[in-house]
């Protein structure tokens, strides 16, 4: 019965921290809605020291750096993002911006391809217009 106890507290108290962090995660959306990304970035920080790890979370972060210029640590959270959704469409997206900024075009066109050959049923329109749009270019170059 002990046991059992502690199970529900356990489940109570996650519920309780749930119920903390979604102000945290609307207030961050709302920050980067207004293009607000070192407020975003503090309350991803926030965030994540309260043991919020999800997809979503970590990809603001990333594009939060990105929009910072900050491409180093934008690829390690885009890196994150992967590990935890490696169907992350965005999250591969801003990788190959990130390549492609960095003057590492082969690696951005590799990604891009990837994207265009095994997700193309996960890309919306205009992502996959982009896409063809950058594969088409960079081939006649």
């Amino acid at each position: 019965m002990g046991s059992l106890k502690k199970t529900l507290a356990k489940k109570k108290e996650k519920k309780e921290q749930k119920k903390a962090i979604t102000p945290l995660e609307d207030k961050m959306k709302e920050y980067l809605a207004e293009e607000k990304y070192e407020q975003a970035l503090s309350i991803g920080a926030e965030l994540i020291q309260s043991g919020e790890r999800n997809a979503s979370l970590l990809y603001d972060i990333a594009w939060s750096y990105f929009k910072t210029r900050d491409y180093e640590r934008a690829a390690k959270w885009v890196d994150n993002t992967l590990q935890q959704d490696t169907r992350h469409v965005e999250a591969r997206i801003l990788l190959a911006r990130i390549c492609m900024i960095q003057n590492r075009m082969k690696d951005g066109m590799a990604v891009y391809r990837y994207l265009y050959d095994n997700c193309y049923t996960m890309l919306n329109e205009v992502q996959r217009d982009t896409i063809k749009d950058m594969l088409v270019a960079c081939e006649k170059m």
